[in-house]
């Protein structure tokens, strides 16, 4: 799993700052910008995981209507 959340990351042009892969196979990112991180859970869903976006709360003000802002991810591989 870790190698295919490098991969995406490399799709969405490395812009992952933090990442996560636990035991159980369970994923999560963090991004700035709604089209990273959408690019990245797409690339994941082709890879036969599951892919939720999180909404992560802003530090100070960002404009959503234009995709800006702490965006991430989390899933895990489907069953």
């Amino acid at each position: 799993m870790r190698t295919d959340l490098e991969l995406c990351n490399l799709a969405a042009g490395g812009k992952v700052h933090g990442s996560a892969v636990t035991p159980e196979g369970k994923y999560s990112f963090q991004v700035l910008g709604r089209s990273n991180a959408d690019t990245i859970l797409t690339c994941m869903a082709s890879k036969g995981y599951s892919s939720r976006l999180l909404i992560l709360e802003p530090t100070g003000y960002v404009d959503r209507a234009a995709g800006r802002g702490r965006y991430g991810g989390e899933g895990e591989p489907s069953r």
